[in-house]
């Protein structure tokens, strides 16, 4: 187990041919042994690239597990690790975003475009004698405006679309094409991403951290958090003239609604504890990768962050192809985190492309990251 010291488990790719920007595991599968998951993946592309594609993930890896590979990796032997895709659907345009829902027993796939509308599909699976079917409900959302972010409330019902213009819309899925409630003005450098804190509170990524109270969106934000840039930490906490990054990514804790991680531009990540907003409690920039940052950037952008399932850790997808775990301080966010102790990021591994989403299955302990290579990445962890 990484966590302990040890290695992690070998990886398997799958190409699918097309760019993955959104992606999610279905999480309310129960697990038994030799089950297989259900991965649903979002593209964007041109024509028919744009799909939306529910996949069945075995990894169950047998008695080939480890064996070197022609490269002399280890990776599972062949036919251990199965990929398949159970049904596809096409999309009007670029997905940025798919979130599996339960609605009354029913299995259903939302997904924002970045044309500003958000769809509405409801998943059967397969039968007897009858393959898996997406079918398209009549529940469509316009945002107005492109959008580049879109967050699940727990309730399982509502959601939130963010974009370009900086504005925030709340939607129910109940409601079919329902008014939205608008939380305007909320940054200049727009949307960049959304997450649910807590069921009242919402944060949009931007040129900070903000947190808006849902209940009373017009009383502005109730707190907003700056990423120092890394050369200026130290001048900001002798209270110097500092300038900050721009935020990407946010990653709610799973269990403690006052914490949360930001990734930003400058390839930093920070830890925050909501009761005491003036600086995060951990911090630090994503080391270089071997023969510095990828594709000529002087920094490589954290594109995609999440806490690990069992919160004794956070992953992070960035601009130079890698995902990277880094080790929260105290061992545990669960058990109380301690303030002053660096972040340690462990590489998982590496691809020639940015990668920008990736999902954990807690039940297998799975992780599968995707961007720009058009494949997915697994790792057994």
């Amino acid at each position: 187990e990484i966590m302990s010291g040890g290695t992690v488990g070998p990886t398997f790719e799958h190409h699918v041919g097309k760019e993955l920007s959104a992606m999610q595991w279905d999480y309310t599968q129960r697990s038994f042994e030799g089950s297989s998951y259900r991965l649903a993946t979002a593209s964007r592309g041109e024509g028919a690239n744009n799909r939306l594609t529910v996949w069945n993930v075995d990894p169950s890896y047998g008695p080939g597990y480890g064996v070197p590979d022609d490269r002399g990796r280890d990776a599972p032997a062949e036919g251990t690790f199965s990929v398949r895709c159970e049904v596809e659907a096409g999309l009007p345009g670029d997905a940025v975003s798919v979130h599996w829902l339960n609605v009354s027993g029913e299995r259903q796939l939302v997904t924002a475009l970045g044309s500003g509308r958000v769809m509405l599909f409801s998943y059967v699976g397969p039968g007897r004698g009858e393959r898996p079917q997406l079918l398209a409900k009549p529940n469509v959302w316009e945002h107005g405006s492109t959008v580049r972010a879109c967050a699940l409330h727990e309730n399982r019902h509502s959601f939130a679309t963010g974009g370009a213009t900086g504005a925030i819309s709340l939607w129910n899925v109940c409601r079919v094409r329902a008014e939205a409630t608008i939380i305007r003005g909320t940054d200049s450098l727009g949307v960049h991403d959304l997450q649910f804190l807590s069921n009242t509170d919402v944060a949009a990524a931007g040129s900070c951290t903000k947190v808006w109270d849902i209940r009373e969106p017009a009383n502005g934000p109730v707190q907003a958090f700056y990423s120092v840039k890394g050369p200026d930490q130290r001048a900001a906490a002798k209270g110097h003239r500092t300038s900050f990054a721009e935020v990407l990514c946010i990653a709610p804790h799973p269990q403690q609604p006052q914490l949360f991680a930001t990734g930003d531009a400058a390839g930093t990540l920070q830890l925050w504890d909501r009761r005491r907003s003036e600086a995060p409690f951990a911090s630090r920039a994503a080391p270089s990768a071997v023969g510095g940052a990828r594709h000529g950037a002087s920094a490589s952008p954290l594109h995609h962050l999440s806490f690990h399932p069992l919160s004794h850790a956070v992953l992070s997808s960035g601009f130079d192809g890698r995902t990277l775990l880094w080790r929260v301080p105290g061992g545990s966010a669960a058990t109380g985190l301690h303030s002053g102790e660096d972040l340690r990021p462990v590489p998982l591994f590496a691809t020639p492309f940015p990668l920008t989403r990736h999902d954990v299955q807690p039940s297998a302990n799975l992780l599968c990251a995707s961007g720009l290579s058009a494949t997915l990445h697994f790792l057994a962890l």
